[in-house]
């Protein structure tokens, strides 16, 4: 279980960065270093609500448990640090 939110979280972590990523290029490649974003254009508003909100019950679990298996290494192997 711990392994399977750990792989949704850091799935939802670079799909977010991505989308994050995409958006701000297409605005600063653009002449007017702007876009328009529209969320609901195939009717997918609610699905993409939905995910996110899963998405995030996923991140942040995962992001604790890479944290915390980060220091347990420092503590394992304090001359990897």
């Amino acid at each position: 279980m711990k392994n399977t939110i750990k792989f949704i979280g850091i799935v939802g972590m670079l799909s977010s960065f991505l989308v994050m990523y995409w958006t701000f290029m297409t605005a600063f490649l653009n002449k007017s270093k702007s876009t328009v974003v529209f969320i609901n254009k195939f009717g997918e508003a609610n699905l993409e609500f939905i995910l996110l909100n899963l998405f995030l019950l996923c991140i942040i679990p995962a992001a604790y448990f890479i944290i915390d298996e980060i220091a347990k290494e420092k503590q394992t192997n304090p001359e990897h640090s």
